[in-house]
């Protein structure tokens, strides 16, 4: 009986993937913290598989009960430069879109495309830990933009994938 033949491990071959956008979709509001461990849990596997390198996970959009999803998670065109979706049995879907795209602009998008009335769902921002300074700032800037639609902001610890609140400010 021969030996399996060995598999080169080719992690170190892959090619560097343009920079993406990631948005997580809960497809209840219920679902945040199931869509966090979720969504977390995928992007270490996906790093530490070797899989992609991954941009950052911008936010979490929080679809409202009775509501569709968004135009760019269903098979239509995409208002925003959509490269790949995977979903979760219905409970979370996330985005990559190509380059680097604003929260502001993702927040625009998701409130224009949910289905009744304008700010139908739930924007939560997700900033890196190291970030705190940035992401109190622009939370503020997105809620006085988008009034009844921007939450209080996520903390995502990209080495472990936990997202989870902000400690309280000193």
């Amino acid at each position: 009986m021969h030996p399996a033949p060995h598999l080169p491990d080719r992690r170190s071959e892959r090619r560097p993937l343009a920079p993406t956008t990631l948005v997580a979709v809960a497809h209840r509001p219920e679902w945040l913290g199931r869509t966090c461990r979720g969504v977390g849990t995928f992007l270490v596997f996906r790093s530490v598989a070797g899989v992609a390198t991954d941009g950052p996970l911008a936010g979490i959009w929080l679809v409202p009960p009775g509501a569709g999803e968004p135009a760019f998670t269903a098979s239509c065109v995409s208002p925003l430069p959509l490269v790949e979706t995977v979903g979760v049995g219905g409970v979370w879907t996330l985005c990559w879109f190509r380059g680097h795209v604003p929260r502001e602009t993702l927040v625009a998008t998701l409130a224009g495309a949910a289905p009744g009335a304008a700010g139908g769902g739930t924007f939560v921002p997700v900033f890196r830990a190291d970030e705190r300074g940035a992401a109190d700032a622009e939370q503020r800037r997105l809620a006085d933009r988008f009034p009844g639609v921007v939450a209080a902001p996520l903390c995502h610890h990209v080495g472990t994938g936990r997202v989870v609140p902000f400690p309280a400010a000193r």
